[in-house]
């Protein structure tokens, strides 16, 4: 929940990944995943941090992998996971 209160106060954050080039269903589907995955997992990335992330890989219009390299416990791993699944 707290997650989702500090989202709406990042316009600028929120506004730049709904602007990404998928529909909206999917985008609050994946944004729900994201932030039940950020309580569930641990992380050295905050919310928005992966977010952030997320957002740049659905804006990529180039074939290929996601690699991330060197992970502390799965957290952004696992989130990035779930944005490839868009693509």
């Amino acid at each position: 929940m707290a997650a989702l209160m500090r989202l709406a106060c990042s316009l600028p954050v929120l506004r730049a990944y709904l602007a990404s080039p998928w529909p909206l269903g999917q985008k609050l589907l994946l944004l729900w995943r994201v932030a039940r995955n950020k309580r569930r997992i641990v992380s050295a990335t905050g919310f928005f941090e992966q977010l952030v992330m997320i957002t740049a890989l659905l804006k990529l219009d180039a074939p290929g992998v996601v690699v991330e390299c060197g992970t502390y416990q799965g957290g952004s791993a696992a989130n990035l996971s779930l944005a490839c699944e868009l693509t």
